[in-house]
């Protein structure tokens, strides 16, 4: 699985969008390959995103981060490549 997730990285990585830093400071960003492998996790086993594995990063920030990469057309660019 690891090898899997290794090709799609090297793939998904130059289609996410550019973070934009916070002016007001905040958490500290969670690594994108970290939320990407908890999506593929979710959408691969069914589940509900709440009940990710604490090996991931949070249910809510992988939720969120599939959601941003949803309205940025990431899916639809992803399918293309992949």
């Amino acid at each position: 699985e690891q090898v899997l997730l290794d090709r799609m990285w090297e793939r998904v990585r130059p289609l996410l969008p550019a973070r934009v830093p916070n002016p007001k400071g905040g958490r500290p960003w969670a690594d994108d390959r970290a939320c990407l492998a908890g999506i593929v996790y979710v959408l691969r086993n069914g589940l509900r995103w709440n009940d990710l594995p604490r090996c991931f990063p949070s249910d809510t920030t992988c939720w969120r981060r599939h959601d941003a990469w949803t309205r940025a057309g990431v899916w639809d660019a992803v399918h293309r490549v992949i």
